[in-house]
């Protein structure tokens, strides 16, 4: 049930042409504060952002969604959010690289970035990188993906890299995440 509301969270993921760029985006991510951005052409990347700010302060209809448990408060947004990005990820990065080689037959090779953005102590964007990885035509052939574990998705990935800044932060995180979770069981 968990995926089929994902996806349907994600949409098809129909995308739209600006130039030789695509954006793909629903209703629901843009809420959520996430954008994707596709170049298909010369080299294949993909670029997920998420607005930090706008995230946080759609916790609750992300669980709402049942895109997070409903063990998880409105209040982690604030307390864990790079935790909670980093769920994310996790959670729709097989459904984006699949998308991503289902629409475009012609790609053998493509490059994803997760990154988040938030404000400095100026009010200025920042972003941040979370994780990047690649992934091939030859290794989106093999994935059962009706039955694929999303955690695998670090292990079969080419050049799966975590930025280290991002990962002290879910390090920091963690135990307040934890107690968070804890405390709403």
């Amino acid at each position: 049930m968990r995926k089929l509301l994902l996806a349907s969270a994600l949409g098809v993921l129909s995308c739209f042409s600006i130039g030789h760029a695509q954006t793909a985006n629903t209703p629901k991510l843009t809420q959520w504060g996430v954008t994707l951005a596709e170049v298909v052409t010369p080299a294949c990347s993909t670029t997920v952002t998420i607005d930090q700010p706008t995230f946080a302060a759609n916790v609750q209809d992300m669980v709402d969604s049942d895109i997070f448990s409903k063990k998880v408060s409105p209040t982690l947004g604030n307390v864990a959010p790079h935790y909670l990005m980093n769920v994310f990820e996790a959670e729709t990065a097989p459904y984006i690289v699949r998308s991503l080689f289902m629409r475009n037959r012609d790609v053998n090779t493509c490059h994803f970035v997760f990154q988040y953005v938030n404000p400095d102590d100026y009010g200025n964007d920042t972003t941040h990188r979370m994780v990047s990885f690649d992934f091939t035509r030859a290794i989106f052939q093999k994935v059962n993906w009706d039955r694929f574990n999303v955690d695998n998705l670090r292990k079969i990935a080419p050049n799966f890299k975590g930025d280290v800044a991002f990962v002290k932060l879910l390090s920091d995180e963690s135990i307040a995440a934890m107690l968070d979770l804890k405390s709403n069981e």
